[in-house]
């Protein structure tokens, strides 16, 4: 006759507690968004590239997501992987050199994709206005450009416009803060660490 350990069904967790740990780790470890939002041409690049430089310095690990609504694939037309896609593949991974590509047939939300992205500190988006609850960032060239982007998740101004005297001046309406891409990176980062969310 066996005698069971009587200490081992009291020394493990019940799995319900497992489960519970297991999300607040993932929970935990999710990174902070925030937004670049604007027209084209009207600086979210230069801000993105400069942000993620600054925050780099600072120590954090930093991703992007970047909407590309005017685009519908990245793949090569007639390339092997678009073949592949074309047959039927439910995945397509590309492994050049010094990357890895992996196409999937579908467009994924900001929230399917975060869990790909655990452990990053912070990842910036780059388009995404209609995400009503993430921060954001406007870049636009003119005053008038950016009204069209101004809400209540709006945190901050930057883009073409930081570089005009006059427009600079017409920002103060906005009762937002502006700042320049360049010169004024280091506040704009530390803007960042203090209003970016979990999602």
């Amino acid at each position: 006759m066996q005698h069971k350990n009587p200490t081992a069904s009291h020394n493990r967790p019940p799995p319900l507690y497992i489960e519970q740990n297991r999300l607040y780790d993932q929970v935990q470890a999710l990174p902070r968004l925030i937004a670049v939002v604007g027209d084209k041409h009207s600086g979210k690049t230069t801000i993105i590239e400069q942000l993620i430089e600054e925050l780099t310095r600072r120590g954090y690990q930093v991703g992007t997501i970047k909407e590309m609504v005017r685009v519908s694939t990245l793949d090569t037309p007639q390339k092997e992987t678009d073949r592949y896609r074309k047959a039927g593949a439910k995945a397509v991974v590309a492994v050049p050199r010094e990357e890895t590509v992996i196409f999937l047939p579908k467009r994924f939300g900001v929230k399917e994709i975060l869990p790909h992205l655990l452990g990053l500190d912070f990842v910036l988006l780059e388009g995404f206005e209609s995400e009503e609850k993430l921060p954001k960032i406007v870049a636009a060239k003119t005053v008038q450009e950016a009204q069209s982007f101004m809400d209540k998740s709006v945190v901050a101004l930057s883009g073409i416009l930081a570089d005009s005297d006059q427009e600079t001046k017409k920002a103060a309406s906005l009762a937002c803060p502006l700042y320049h891409s360049t010169r004024e990176i280091c506040m704009l980062a530390t803007l960042v660490e203090a209003k970016a969310v979990k999602y």
